[in-house]
């Protein structure tokens, strides 16, 4: 996310899941980042829900990440956990940084 705007995701291949081959190269990927934007990292937990489509979590992950993207960042994060769009039925973990403004 960048000051401003909606949140969106970066796509890339993201390789091989963790512990499944150590000897199997890992992608790297690079994207420059404007002051002030925030990058959220989590896991499937926080957006995956029985009754809808994993699009429909991940836009309302979306939705709720731009409408709170001014919080402090740990009020940030913590927001973002306490209310996800997930059943709460499976652990979740989230990860998030800010870059300095400028």
């Amino acid at each position: 996310m960048t000051p401003g705007e909606q949140a969106l995701y970066l796509h890339a291949e993201p390789g091989l899941p963790l512990a499944v081959s150590a000897e199997q190269p890992r992608p790297d990927h690079t994207r420059p980042l404007p002051a002030g934007a925030t990058v959220v990292f989590f896991t499937d937990g926080l957006i995956e829900h029985p009754a809808h489509t994993i699009d429909e979590g991940l836009a309302a992950l979306a939705e709720l990440a731009t409408l709170h993207a001014s919080l402090p960042l740990q009020d940030f994060v913590d927001t973002l956990a306490d209310h996800h769009p997930s059943d709460g039925h499976d652990d979740m973990a989230v990860l998030a940084l800010r870059t300095p403004d400028a």
